[in-house]
């Protein structure tokens, strides 16, 4: 009996080390909040209020997804990738805020996209939601890409001057994607 208990692992050992990286997480989440802070004050000396930057965040999930590949893949791209969309929801925050504005039927994707940080406005359809985000550089629309087109595929509505349509936010069925418009940096991924 004493032969199996010698080696089992120490259970509280690995625990404590499990907890010490733990800390070490919580720490280097506050390091990259006071770099989003220099970031957001940049930006505000700049007269810059758009929030988005979908080229940037593209580069960092095609990381995340090599790194994961390359080095990680014993971990769900599925969860880091949930992980790594609620880091950038809290910059986003940090940064001034985010509202999400969503018809819906297009509410759960934006949610699960844009994280639990951000201020989330239920519109009735999609010509509500390209109002709300008319000229509000600091406003996404979120709506079912049926939502969004006419009968031909053709938009429903045109967005207002200066927004696009940035991101398509897949879902399990087809029929449910998501589209994501706003005012958006054009800028180098980097």
């Amino acid at each position: 009996m004493d032969l199996i208990m010698d080696t089992k692992p120490d259970l509280l050992a690995i625990r404590r080390d499990i907890d010490a990286l733990d800390a070490n997480l919580r720490e280097l989440l506050k390091a990259r909040a006071r770099l989003v802070a220099k970031v957001a004050a940049s930006k505000a000396q700049s007269g810059d209020a758009r929030a988005l930057r979908p080229a940037r965040e593209a580069a960092q999930l095609a990381e995340l997804k090599l790194w994961q590949e390359t080095q990680a893949p014993e971990l769900p791209l599925a969860g880091l990738t949930a992980i790594w969309r609620e880091i950038i929801g809290m910059a986003l925050h940090q940064q001034g805020g985010l509202t999400i504005f969503a018809t819906p039927e297009a509410m759960a994707p934006a949610r699960a996209y844009f994280g639990a940080s951000l201020d989330y406005q239920l519109c009735a359809d999609a010509k509500a939601v390209q109002s709300a985000i008319s000229g509000e550089p600091r406003a996404v629309g979120v709506v079912r890409k049926d939502q969004a087109q006419d009968q031909t595929g053709e938009p429903a509505n045109e967005p207002a001057e200066g927004v696009v349509m940035f991101a398509e936010l897949p879902s399990a069925d087809a029929s449910q994607t998501a589209l994501c418009y706003g005012t958006v940096a054009e800028e180098a991924s980097r």
